[in-house]
């Protein structure tokens, strides 16, 4: 019998070679899929602010959702392993979809304590959950405390969630908006004054006012608006959508309010969303035009000085200009209504803060607002309501108390411009 022959050594150790690479293969790829997960991942929030977890561009938003496709495709070849899990998990969480992130977090474990450093992405999923309970009254107030840990910025991302239990309390303002004129003017400081005035924000066009949902401000939803704008010429084309209102041209979109509990309406659920000065300011029912209503009261600083309330600081939108405004009212107080640029330098001539209003006065309650760009080198904006009346003592007479209600900062995009850019969509969405 003759002897089997036998494979040459060089081959048997090519088989040995291509065997543990064909066993090692999907390990290979898996983490190849992970590095490029990762890879995407940065580059999500490459347009955010500081420090700041959330896609908020077009290009933002498809990175993230490359990222949450890898980690996938990674999964798949090792459905074993926790960081394809992780992954997903913080790109889900980067595009704020936020169905998606309870859903990976529910039927997959993922122990990287990394992830609860911020709470606000867990709140978010928690309302989610709610919902899938069919507990509407909890999701309402779980909605409202993401807002507040998170910034009015997730209201987009919840637009398409919210059920008719999320929709405008009871004692909320009638939605319908006045659609021959403005009900809302826009204007400027002038002498430490806010006076109306239209703000012109091209050669072609100026903005003049608008009307919108008030009960959708207090609730924390989109908001449905008309904007009007006045031509500055004979030869301009507006917009495809707008409509011809007089000598005026209106147009209907939908709107994302950034500052959370703009009416002060959650606080009696136990959610706060301002950082408000100890011992000077409080939240109390009042009325105003005819309406009972909640404000926020703010006393002279018992110290001295300003006693300033602060909204979050909220991100800037790509090519956004802001429509701040609200109802101020004032006895015998030194109110301030001022637009502060996170991160900005404060020079003399050309300060990081815009001030609506500012100086002792009397006046009921009375809504101001502007239309402003951002400015240069802004990592994020706030919204300060401040009484200076410790400051003002000579000029003032008691209570010098100030309120103010539904203040809100809302991103636009102006005619003949790019469009505003924020949380991947254009903000100014027709309706």
């Amino acid at each position: 019998m003759m002897a089997p022959k036998r494979l040459p050594s060089k081959l048997v150790v090519s088989g040995i070679a291509l065997l543990a690479l064909l066993l090692t293969m999907p390990r290979l790829l898996s983490a190849a899929y992970l590095n490029a997960a990762s890879h995407e991942l940065i580059l999500s929030t490459s347009d955010a602010p500081i420090l700041s977890p959330y896609a908020l561009s077009v290009r933002d938003l498809a990175h993230a959702r490359n990222a949450i496709m890898l980690a996938e495709r990674g999964r798949s070849l090792n459905p074993g392993a926790e960081q394809f899990t992780c992954m997903r998990l913080r790109a889900e969480i980067s595009a704020m979809d936020w169905q998606a992130a309870w859903a990976t977090a529910r039927e997959n474990k993922c122990s990287d304590v990394a992830l609860r450093v911020r709470r606000a992405p867990w709140e978010a999923i928690q309302v989610v959950q709610y919902l899938q309970q069919g507990d509407l009254e909890a999701a309402r107030v779980q909605f409202h405390r993401t807002l507040a840990e998170g910034g009015g910025l997730f209201s987009a991302s919840f637009e398409s969630l919210l059920k008719p239990g999320l929709d405008h309390n009871s004692q909320s303002f009638a939605p319908e908006l006045q659609k021959d004129s403005p009900r809302l003017l826009v204007g400027q400081t002038v002498a430490h004054d806010w006076r109306p005035m239209p703000q012109p924000v091209s050669a072609s066009w100026a903005f003049v006012g608008y009307d919108l949902d008030e009960s959708a401000l207090e609730s924390g939803e989109i908001v449905d608006a008309a904007l009007y704008w006045q031509p500055l010429r004979t030869d301009v084309v507006p917009g495809a959508d707008w409509v011809q209102a007089g000598t005026l041209w209106r147009q209907d979109v939908r709107l994302a309010n950034l500052v959370p509990d703009t009416g002060f309406e959650w606080n009696a659920e136990g959610v706060n969303a301002w950082q408000v000065p100890s011992g000077a300011a409080q939240v109390i029912e009042t009325e105003r035009a005819g309406r009972t209503t909640h404000a926020l009261q703010i006393l002279p600083n018992p110290v001295g000085g300003g006693a300033i309330a602060a909204t979050p600081v909220q991100p800037i939108g790509s090519a956004c200009s802001y429509l701040m405004g609200g109802w101020v009212r004032s006895q015998g107080a030194a109110p301030t209504f001022s637009i502060v640029w996170d991160g900005a330098k404060n020079e003399p001539n050309d300060p990081g803060f815009i001030n609506l209003m500012e100086g002792p006065r009397d006046v009921d309650w009375t809504h101001i607002s502007a239309l402003v760009e951002s400015k240069a080198g802004a990592r994020g904006v706030q919204v300060f309501a401040s009484n200076w009346a410790a400051v003002w003592l000579q000029e003032l007479h008691p209570p010098r108390a100030m309120m103010v209600d539904n203040v809100f900062l809302i991103p636009v995009s102006l005619p003949d411009a790019p469009p505003c850019s924020l949380y991947g969509h254009e903000v100014s969405k027709s309706k």
